[in-house]
């Protein structure tokens, strides 16, 4: 995918840097296909024109992430709720559009209440996101990913190292466990990629150094992949379009910041323009 002024680099938002988006397996992604992904990615303006319709995302995060998370989906116009008590995050869940858990800082109440959650969310048909936080340091983590596939997670998002362990430990590859839990994988790292199993893309020159700097970026983009993904019909779609956006308002944020610090705030501050 390319543009005039240099073939193989993809023109992002008016007046932002050019990103680019490379897409692989070429007898996995047609042209027809590629194009369509291109003239979406071209014609999405912000966040929060795209969540126009304020869906609700229920998030199950980690203690050191939720304060940023709450505020990045209020940013972009949606409604998070953040409960991980174990006895009422069905009822939150089943009122929720979406759902995001994340495995980091496990607890037994969190675990019961993660289960609960993401047995709800297949139930009521609710999509939602897996992110498999640090299960490469922990074999009962990847055990207790391994159980939560049979509630089949809409998308499971990770870095390349997370998806990396988790596909060890299911002796499986990436398109094969697209394919055989139905589900989008998201690897985030010098390039992002996604996979659905039957085509895959990977984005690259997007985001900033900065954002690995601060502790929940991961999991915000999680959520937001959740609340993408009560707009799109194709939660291949609702992933690509949510990393490029992200990657593209991370730049955009580092470029009017002075460190780490003062990225989270303007990150915010650019997510709600």
């Amino acid at each position: 995918v390319g543009n005039q002024d240099a073939p193989g680099l993809l023109a992002g938002h008016p007046n932002s840097p050019r990103y680019y988006l490379i897409f692989a397996a070429g007898e996995w992604v047609n042209m027809t296909e590629i194009q369509k992904i291109k003239e979406g990615l071209e014609s999405i303006k912000s966040f929060v024109e795209v969540l126009k319709d304020n869906p609700k995302v229920h998030c199950i995060v980690n203690d050191v992430a939720a304060t940023l998370t709450a505020n990045v989906l209020l940013a972009v116009g949606a409604q998070p709720s953040m409960t991980n008590d174990p006895f009422e995050v069905t009822a939150f869940t089943e009122s929720a559009d979406a759902l995001s858990i994340n495995l980091g800082m496990l607890t037994n109440d969190k675990r019961r209440a993660i289960g609960a959650a993401s047995k709800c969310a297949k139930k009521e048909n609710i999509p939602w996101v897996m992110d498999v936080t640090m299960i490469e340091r922990s074999s009962l983590r990847l055990e207790f990913c391994q159980e939560l596939l049979q509630n089949r997670p809409t998308v499971i998002r990770g870095n390349e190292i997370e998806i990396s362990a988790l596909c060890r430990h299911l002796n499986l590859t990436k398109t094969e466990l697209c394919n055989k839990h139905s589900t989008i994988l998201v690897a985030t790292g010098e390039t992002d990629t996604v996979d659905s199993g039957k085509k895959s893309c990977e984005l690259k020159q997007l985001g900033h150094p900065w954002m690995s700097k601060v502790s929940g970026m991961g999991c915000t983009l999680s959520a937001l992949i959740a609340a993408m993904l009560t707009v799109y019909d194709d939660p291949f779609d609702a992933s690509v379009n949510t990393m490029f956006l992200y990657g593209v308002i991370g730049k955009r944020a580092a470029n009017a910041s002075q460190g780490p610090g003062t990225f989270v705030t303007t990150f915010i501050d650019h997510l709600a323009v």
